[in-house]
C-alpha cells in the first residue's frame, strides 16, 4: 500500500487534516511533511517508523500491515530476527553521551534506528551532516556506532574533543610510556585536518559497527 494515502488517512482523522499540526506533533518541518504528502518526497522506512513510534501506532500501519496480520515490517531485512533499537542521536548528544551501569540514558533521540546487530546497549546511531568522509561517507548518511567495541587501525570511530563529536577514520600511532594508545584521527576528505590524540584530548565514543545509505531521502 502507499504510504501517502495511509499519511493523509492519519493526518485527516487523527489532526483534522492539518499538516502543521501533525508536523508538530512528530517533531518534522512542515515542508517535508507536505513534500511527504504531496509526494515530492518518498516517505522512507525510517520516516514511517517514527511516525508509527511517536504516534504510538502499530508498527507497519503506514504499509497497511496491523500487529493483527503481520509481522513487523522488513525494514532492513530484519522481520525475521530479533531487532534492536538504536538512537539517533544529534553530534552535539553524542558528545554528551554518558552511561550509568546499566545503560546510557536516552533523553529524546531525533528517531530509533532498527537492527539485528547484536550490541551493548550504549549503542547509537548518528547522522552525517557534512563532507568531511567524502567519498565513502555522504551527508545523510546513517553510522550505528558501539562503545563497547575497541577499535582497530583502519576501523571508523565516533570521537569527542573541546570542540564536540566528530566521526573519523581511526589510525593507530604507536604506545606512549604510560602504555596508552597514541592516535590520529583521519578524514577522508584532504580538505579537513588530521586530529592526533598527542596533540589534543580526545576521546573515543565508540566504533562504527554499520554504515547505512538511504537511496531516497526522508
Amino acid at each position: 500500500m502507499d504510504r501517502r494515502f495511509k499519511l493523509k488517512e492519519l493526518i485527516d482523522s487523527r489532526f483534522d487534516g492539518s499538516q502543521a499540526a501533525f508536523s508538530r506533533a512528530i517533531q518534522r518541518a512542515p515542508a517535508q511533511v507536505h513534500h511527504w504528502v504531496s509526494g515530492h518526497r518518498m516517505l522512507g522506512d525510517a520516516g514511517a517508523r517514527h511516525i508509527e513510534m511517536t504516534l504510538n501506532l502499530p508498527m507497519g500501519w503506514l504499509d497497511g500491515k496491523t500487529a493483527a496480520n503481520t509481522q513487523p515490517p522488513d525494514i532492513f531485512s530484519i522481520s525475521s530476527q530479533e531487532s534492536h533499537k538504536i538512537p539517533l542521536l544529534s553530534f552535539i548528544q553524542a558528545s554528551q553521551w554518558r552511561s550509568s551501569k546499566a545503560t546510557y540514558e536516552v533523553t529524546e533521540p531525533i528517531e530509533w534506528l532498527y537492527t539485528d546487530q547484536k550490541l551493548s546497549n550504549q549503542a547509537f546511531a548518528l547522522e552525517i551532516s557534512e563532507n568531511s568522509m567524502l567519498p565513502e561517507f555522504k551527508e545523510g548518511d546513517r553510522v550505528i556506532i558501539d562503545p563497547e567495541i575497541k577499535p582497530q587501525p583502519g576501523d571508523f570511530v565516533a570521537a569527542s574533543n573541546h570542540e564536540g563529536a566528530t566521526f573519523k577514520k581511526y589510525r593507530l600511532r604507536g604506545i606512549n610510556p604510560s602504555g596508552d594508545s597514541v592516535y590520529e584521527l583521519v578524514a577522508l576528505n584532504d580538505d579537513y585536518p588530521t586530529m592526533h590524540s598527542a596533540q589534543e584530548d580526545i576521546k573515543i565514543l565508540g566504533t562504527m559497527i554499520e554504515h547505512r545509505r538511504y537511496r531516497a531521502r526522508k
